[in-house]
């Protein structure tokens, strides 16, 4: 099942769910997040119990998969919003950053720390324009 979901063949792994007991890992959760397949990710949360690790939303914002991460963001606590900003910064994907900042700023008290060490991560991967957008928003959270 684990490779099925990998290439995500939603329709191969349904029918291995219902006609086979091999089950999958963690891993079918964890690498689907980071290919965009939301269709197999969905249905491997709602009918098995293997679920994801923290993987599942770094990979996501590694890759710039919006949907994934507000997905995972929302019905999965696995992960953490602030590490995965910083892998959504290092790799310039500004709309997940910009999601992300906003689940870091409701989840921590003290999210400028982590928000700061985001804006290095872009800094030091060549992404000035993220780096100058989280740079942008500190700023204006320091005037609320």
């Amino acid at each position: 099942m684990d490779d099925a979901a990998e290439n995500g063949h939603l329709e191969v792994v349904k029918w291995l769910h219902h006609n086979r007991r091999e089950g999958c890992s963690e891993l079918a959760m964890d690498v689907r997040a980071g290919n965009g397949h939301l269709d197999v990710l969905i249905f491997l949360h709602e009918n098995r119990r293997e679920g994801c690790t923290s993987a599942a939303l770094n990979f996501a914002a590694e890759r710039g998969q919006l949907e994934v991460v507000e997905w995972l963001c929302t019905n999965r606590t696995e992960g953490q919003p602030a590490t995965a900003l910083c892998v959504a910064a290092e790799h310039g994907h500004l709309a997940v950053v910009e999601y992300l900042y906003d689940a870091v700023r409701a989840k921590q008290r003290r999210s400028e720390s982590c928000i700061r060490k985001a804006v290095r991560s872009a800094m030091e991967a060549g992404h000035p324009a993220v780096a100058d957008q989280l740079e942008q928003k500190l700023k204006r959270q320091r005037l609320e």
